[in-house]
């Protein structure tokens, strides 16, 4: 989906590739001065020609191009977290293993290479140089000894510009600043993030629930033993369920159509409860996303009279389009004929 943010990678590649051809569009409209938009590509050139816009420029197309691999798998209508789980880990891995300074060496090296290409500067600004030595709010010490789990007014204790000076030229400064006060901070953000959506626990739920639908019973304890008090599952029962069903199937590759069709509520009630959790547990919201990308795109603003009968009608239709091209314009005739007239027609 364009609407996430994490899509914007291609619009990062686009300024990118596109830089030099942006700021002539700029300056051609500048220079023309016929309409008010010149104030807006003044304002424009000028902050596309400062050093740190060059810098997340192309930090944050190294970063969201990794981002988006994984945005792709789970945006998949049978994506589940317990397969994404190696994805998952190798990305937090490869964010880990680029918190370095080697790898903040190729990053730099582009941006000197732009930088020196469309003659723009990359000294550290005044503003720059006093927000990076203002004080930091740091943690209160009365939550020393507590657990955490929302935000605080803490701030993260990053480089001062005086600190770096010494001893070192201006090129080396401008490295270790903007490596430590650009690149590791972006990384630092997206890592804490990564960890936050995707816990362990959450990812050792997700890989017990994919065991559980291949009906693997001991690589899905996990999953069992955190739902067994909570629906009252006998845990001998189920495993009994659980094989007998895998011989009821017969195949080694089955889905979860095959899975959910065998199922008889009374004859496997263990293993039916733990199904309906495992096929409630959701992956991402994509699924949720794109049903209201269907409302948008059906009540417009020249069906806004719309009522919420045919709203949710239409949207139904829509967002279930794979069953209902499955169904032939003759049935719903036929039906429709069947039913009572509102109006006696006469001859």
């Amino acid at each position: 989906s364009d609407t996430r943010w994490v899509c914007r990678y291609k619009n990062c590649k686009a300024v990118k590739d596109n830089f030099e051809v942006i700021l002539e569009v700029l300056r051609e409209e500048i220079d023309a001065n016929s309409n008010l938009d010149v104030a807006q590509a003044i304002g424009i050139e000028a902050m596309i020609k400062k050093g740190h816009f060059i810098l997340f420029l192309i930090i944050l197309e190294d970063i969201l191009t990794k981002i988006n691999i994984l945005s792709n798998l789970m945006q998949e209508k049978k994506a589940t977290l317990g397969k994404s789980v190696n994805l998952i880990n190798s990305i937090i891995k490869t964010f880990e293993n680029d918190r370095c300074s080697e790898k903040f060496k190729t990053v730099w090296t582009e941006v000197i290479t732009l930088a020196k290409e469309f003659n723009i500067s990359l000294e550290i600004s005044a503003k720059e140089r006093k927000d990076s030595s203002k004080r930091k709010r740091k943690e209160t010490t009365n939550l020393q000894n507590y657990y955490v789990n929302n935000t605080t007014g803490a701030e993260c204790s990053y480089v001062n510009v005086d600190e770096l000076n010494e001893g070192m030229n201006d090129e080396d400064t401008q490295f270790e600043y903007w490596k430590i006060n650009g690149y590791f901070r972006i990384l630092d953000y997206v890592l804490s993030g990564l960890r936050s959506r995707f816990s362990t626990e959450s990812l050792k739920i997700g890989h017990s629930i994919d065991n559980f639908m291949k009906l693997k019973y001991d690589e899905s304890l996990h999953f069992i033993e955190h739902y067994e008090n909570a629906l009252c599952i006998d845990k001998d029962q189920l495993k009994a369920e659980m094989l007998i069903m895998k011989n009821c199937i017969n195949k080694d590759d089955f889905d979860i159509d095959a899975l959910v069709s065998e199922i008889n509520k009374k004859i496997f009630p263990n293993l039916y409860k733990l199904l309906q959790v495992a096929l409630t547990i959701p992956v991402s919201s994509a699924s949720c996303e794109r049903s209201f990308s269907v409302m948008r795109r059906i009540k417009t603003w020249l069906r806004n009279s719309m009522s919420n009968d045919r709203f949710s009608n239409l949207s139904l239709l829509h967002i279930e389009r794979d069953l209902a091209n499955n169904i032939t314009s003759e049935e719903v005739l036929n039906i429709f004929a069947q039913k009572s007239r509102r109006l006696n027609l006469t001859i």
